[in-house]
């Protein structure tokens, strides 16, 4: 079955401080994948204030209702959110969560945790997931198909919850979207050196600060492997131009599909939440005049702070 990304409200507040408001030429997210399906208009805001604030590893307490659309049928879903913090994990329960995103269990993406996206039953991921993760919502669905989101605390990096969620056709995981861990294998050199070069790179910026942070996202966007990392570092305005340097802290964001789905850039962006009808970023060469080719065989062996400039009149301001 084809691969539907389902829309899902907010659940991560995707904090970056870095606001695109203003007027450019802009991508529209189309499609010719006719599985999957845009709905802009059930978005809480279209704007690109809205857009451009991405990322935390911070969970949104709170209950909300979307509807999730998935073959024929459509039914609400209410989703209560764990409260009130839970207490530390056991030494144990870390230990494996350290592992898993040190080693992601000998796997490569698309493989997830060891989850083989188009392959693994949903079943068999949540036993194994439940021996550590504070909660998984559902707990047990009765559907088919479902996004489920698993929630997990890990102290020695925040005292806050994090979530990873799950795109569930007919019993069988057919996407991830994560927020992971900078670690030594998610680094862009040894992801460069892993993967290879990706098929396309894009960049995400704007051109002045909002509250003394300005956001500079990059991309490699692995279509033929099937996933995409984003890297979240800060920018700074130098001569006209917006610097940003990734150091291998940055945080950092997946997103991998079944094999058996070709995505494109616009399509997968979003992950398992609502396509926005608008991409602001652009590919790398538009924005800095490096081509992907380029960029690859610079920093494939870099070992060094992997530093990008683009001319800050591309980009909207606050």
């Amino acid at each position: 079955m084809k691969l539907k990304l389902l829309p899902l409200m907010a659940i991560f507040a995707w904090f970056w401080g870095m606001a695109l408001v203003g007027c450019r030429p802009s991508i529209t997210a189309t499609t010719n994948n006719p599985s999957v399906t845009f709905t802009p208009s059930s978005r809480l805001d279209d704007s690109p204030l809205q857009t451009a604030q991405h990322l935390s590893t911070a969970v949104i307490l709170s209950t909300y209702t979307p509807t999730i659309t998935f073959a024929s049928k459509t039914q609400p879903l209410t989703v209560e959110a764990p409260s009130p913090m839970p207490p530390l994990l056991t030494v144990e329960s870390d230990v494996i969560i350290s592992d898993l995103y040190q080693n992601n269990r000998d796997c490569l993406f698309p493989c997830f945790w060891g989850f083989v996206l188009g392959q693994t039953d949903w079943k068999t991921a949540e036993q194994f997931l439940e021996t550590f993760a504070y909660q998984i919502y559902p707990e047990r669905s009765e559907e088919e198909s479902f996004i489920a989101a698993v929630y997990l605390l890990f102290p020695q990096v925040s005292s806050v919850l994090v979530s990873h969620l799950y795109n569930v056709q007919n019993g069988i995981i057919t996407a991830v979207e994560a927020t992971l861990l900078p670690v030594a294998s998610t680094a862009i050199p040894s992801v460069l050196n892993t993967y290879g070069q990706p098929n396309e790179i894009w960049l995400l910026t704007a051109n002045s600060s909002m509250d003394d942070f300005l956001g500079f996202r990059l991309t490699l966007f692995y279509a033929q492997q099937h996933f995409m990392l984003a890297y979240d570092g800060q920018g700074e305005v130098i001569d006209g131009k917006v610097r940003g340097c990734f150091f291998g802290d940055e945080s950092l964001h997946l997103v991998a599909w079944s094999p058996k789905e070709e995505l494109t850039f616009a399509e997968a962006v979003d992950g398992l939440h609502e396509p926005r009808p608008v991409i602001y970023d652009l590919p790398l060469e538009e924005a800095t005049g490096m081509s992907a080719d380029a960029f690859y065989q610079t920093f494939k062996n870099s070992t060094e702070p992997i530093c990008l400039e683009t001319p800050t009149d591309l980009w909207p301001g606050p």
